[in-house]
């Protein structure tokens, strides 16, 4: 997939997101409310509870839908995944192995000297 394309999608998300949890938030206030004044009015309750469920799918719904940050940590670990498969890639790998090899060999011949 299209760098772009993931970055403009995990926005998108994250709007989808707030926008389901306002309804769901806003739903349940609505209904609590509602349910309070026909309790209030007629002083028994009717049995209209169907005006929960909605509101309540769509806070489930917004559980599920991951953060952007969490979806760029994705994306960045998709495209150092592709870039480490390239030829270019394994090479700076190999370069970097080396150096560290030989960083870890002076410092071991230092602490030699040292003990000495």
């Amino acid at each position: 997939m299209n760098a772009a394309l993931f970055f403009y999608f995990a926005e998108m998300l994250n709007n989808i997101g707030v926008l389901l949890s306002i309804i769901g938030v806003g739903g349940i206030l609505l209904f609590g409310i509602m349910t309070l004044a026909i309790l209030v009015n007629d002083e028994r309750y009717h049995g209209k509870n169907w005006g929960w469920i909605i509101p309540s799918i769509c806070l489930v719904i917004t559980c599920f839908i991951p953060s952007s940050k969490t979806m760029y940590m994705m994306a960045g670990a998709v495209l150092t995944e592709k870039a480490i498969d390239t030829k270019v890639g394994q090479q700076i790998i190999d370069l970097l192995e080396l150096k560290l090899d030989s960083e870890l060999k002076k410092a071991r011949d230092e602490i030699t000297k040292e003990k000495k």
